[in-house]
């Protein structure tokens, strides 16, 4: 009888979850349901220091495996890129500008859902700024850039909103453990 039901299933799910396939699912005491929740989406970001602030236009990928009813936990992967550039410093002679190449991080993302709409989350998160310095002399028009990238660990926290079905709107504050980076971000994601 087990290896019918796995047949079964195994016939189903190669052929697809639609009609009456997946129909038969509960009746053989399967469920189509996964346990988690593949997401996508676009974030801007306000990357902060002490002396700058700069703007990333970031991209956002992660799963979502539920541990119980209101409990998510799982992966997740950023990739932003810079957008426009801070002045640090000028005088009559010279120009100091700072600008983020890319943003990228990795980390685990654990979710409390508080009711069919709104969450709650916190991240631990590594991750990689690639930073650009332009030193321009503005009496004969020559500049110099240099760029330096550093790998932080960091923590955040969050709040999400589903407007529309599978749609959130997304905000997110994190540290990063030089304590000189802070990160402030909104967005949209999408539960494919």
């Amino acid at each position: 009888m087990k290896n019918k039901k796995f047949a079964l299933a195994a016939l189903v799910g190669l052929f697809g979850m639609t009609g009456t396939a997946s129909a038969a699912l509960p009746e053989l005491g399967l469920s189509q349901k996964v346990p988690g929740d593949i997401y996508a989406g676009a974030q801007y970001q306000i990357i902060s220091d002490d002396v700058v602030d700069l703007g990333s236009a970031t991209l956002v990928a992660g799963y979502k495996h539920q541990l119980a009813p209101k409990i998510a936990v799982g992966p997740e992967l950023k990739l932003g890129f810079g957008i426009g550039d801070d002045q640090v410093g000028s005088n009559q002679q010279v120009e100091l500008d700072l600008s983020l190449n890319t943003m990228m991080s990795a980390g685990v993302r654990g979710e409390y859902q508080f009711n069919e709409k709104f969450k709650a989350f916190t991240s631990l998160t590594y991750a990689n700024f690639d930073l650009e310095a332009t030193l321009k002399d503005k009496v004969s028009g020559q500049s110099a850039s240099a760029s330096d990238d550093q790998w932080e660990f960091g923590y955040g926290v969050g709040l999400s909103y589903e407007v529309v079905n599978n749609l959130d709107i997304v905000t997110s504050y994190e540290t990063y453990a030089s304590g000189d980076i802070d990160l402030l971000s909104i967005g949209l994601s999408y539960k494919l």
